[in-house]
């Protein structure tokens, strides 16, 4: 029905993939994954999660995430994770201080 993934790195969390089957959506499921992450993330000691995305920007707003420069991003993420070579520089870069 849905999916989020994180990667953790010393502090800081990476979001990955948000997605909810298209015929399941506007049920809460989205919100159900993300508090669920964030819980979990906050509970490895994280202080700040990052993602990036191409549509939800407004809705992550929702939850505290606010747009950032790609550079914001620690660049032990950019270097390790898929950031630094797969997602386009179109992408929206966020942070969450948790």
């Amino acid at each position: 029905m849905g999916v989020l993934g994180f990667e953790i790195y010393n502090t800081s969390a990476l979001l990955r993939s948000l997605a909810v089957y298209p015929p399941f959506k506007k049920r809460g499921i989205a919100k159900q994954l993300i508090e669920h992450v964030l819980n979990n993330v906050r509970h490895h000691r994280c202080d700040t999660a990052y993602l990036l995305t191409n549509t939800a920007v407004d809705y992550l707003c929702t939850y505290g995430f606010v747009p950032i420069d790609r550079n914001d991003i620690p660049s032990d993420i950019l270097t390790t994770s898929a950031l630094g070579d797969v997602c386009p520089m179109s992408s929206t870069c966020m942070a969450l201080k948790l």
